[in-house]
């Protein structure tokens, strides 16, 4: 996977886009199996003589609906999938766009925030964002949060190491230039 990034400044705001690039292959798989489960289905029905079409329509109906959703939200993501992240220095906000229609934003108010990488070992990987919210938590110590919860979000996208550095950078240049730099913890630290 060659996953694309773009990583901009506006002013006091960190906006930050990952575009999925699935290799072609996985998508043509992915789109045959969705063809395949509707003829499946279709086939199902077909079979399905007129007196138990009555009692299996619900079940054959909502079994369909869920996979559809779930397997067309996966060829969408796919095929088009965007994470849009923008930061602040009190406000992470997300959003998932599937080309055809995006989620809701969601925003998560903070205190603090510090950044991490699961598996440092490996050449690209996932980043996470631990905010901390400014209650009180057993493992807030953990990420030098003391008597503070902390809320993670983690990006889906996966991006090369180098992409990641350049993200907490980039975050640990916007707090220090608002002046709040002690509300930041970069995972390079570690």
């Amino acid at each position: 996977m060659k996953n694309t990034v773009d990583i901009s400044r506006d002013g006091l705001q960190l906006n930050f886009t990952a575009k999925v690039q699935a290799n072609p292959i996985g998508k043509i798989i992915v789109v045959i199996l969705f063809f395949a489960a509707i003829l499946f289905f279709g086939t199902l029905i077909y079979h399905v003589g007129v007196l138990d079409m009555k009692a299996m329509l619900m079940p054959i109906a909502a079994f369909v609906i869920i996979v559809g959703y779930f397997m067309g939200r996966y060829i969408l993501w796919n095929f088009y999938g965007r994470e849009i992240i923008s930061i602040t220095s009190k406000v992470l906000t997300y959003q998932f766009d599937y080309g055809w229609f995006k989620t809701e934003k969601k925003e998560i108010a903070f205190v603090r925030l510090a950044t991490d990488c699961p598996d440092r070992e490996a050449e690209e990987g996932t980043f996470e964002f631990v905010l901390d919210n400014g209650m009180e938590d057993e493992h807030s110590e953990e990420w030098g949060f003391v008597n503070h919860s902390s809320i993670h979000h983690t990006t889906t996208v996966v991006l090369p190491k180098e992409v990641l550095y350049t993200l907490d950078t980039e975050l640990q240049k916007m707090f220090q230039a608002e002046g709040k730099a002690d509300c930041f913890s970069p995972y390079s630290r570690l």
